[in-house]
């Protein structure tokens, strides 16, 4: 089967393929990703490494086998740039994550304001960070009822292996008092 087919159609239905996967796999950590401290900088910091990655590969099969590109060179090239732009965020997001410090941190954050979608089916709350910076974060309708803005949360976090802060949990303030005083700064 695999005989026949020439490197011109490998590459064709590897850079598709490529792009279904990084598809696929960005769905499942893209909750991951919105409950990481400054996870949006994370993602886009990623998809330019993926953007870089696609341009490299481009340049060499340009340069070694330029048929490459002779009759589908718009769906090679829209698969390796969306699907290295969406599995390198999600390589990244998973590594961050998945070998996080075992150890939690604890810490209170101000909430500047609660948010819903239209169909009240997904919460926020936008709390304020230690750099001044807003950060949105997915919560469950019961932490959202009993919240408002104004109030502090605490965030229990674990640091990512890449750097990024994983939140684990929010609990109120009420809640999570005893576990702020015992925390490791």
């Amino acid at each position: 089967m695999f005989k026949n087919l020439s490197f011109e159609k490998f590459i064709y239905y590897f850079s598709l393929g490529l792009y279904f996967l990084g598809n696929i796999l960005i769905i499942f950590e893209i909750d991951i990703i919105d409950n990481t401290v400054h996870g949006t900088e994370l993602f886009w910091q990623s998809a330019f490494v993926g953007l870089a990655i696609a341009t490299v590969i481009t340049v060499i099969l340009k340069l070694i086998k330029p048929s490459v590109y002779e009759n589908k060179a718009s769906s090679v090239h829209f698969g390796f740039y969306l699907g290295f732009c969406l599995l390198i965020p999600t390589m990244a997001s998973f590594v961050n994550h998945t070998y996080a410090d075992i150890d939690l941190n604890y810490r209170a954050y101000d909430i500047n304001s609660k948010g819903t979608d239209s169909r009240n089916r997904n919460f926020w709350l936008h709390l304020k960070l230690d750099d001044n910076s807003e950060e949105q974060f997915v919560v469950k309708r019961n932490l959202y009822n009993k919240v408002s803005g104004g109030d502090q949360i605490i965030l229990c976090l674990r640091k990512g292996r890449l750097g990024y802060y994983v939140v684990e949990d929010l609990k109120t303030l009420n809640e999570g008092k005893y576990l702020l005083k015992n925390s490791p700064k």
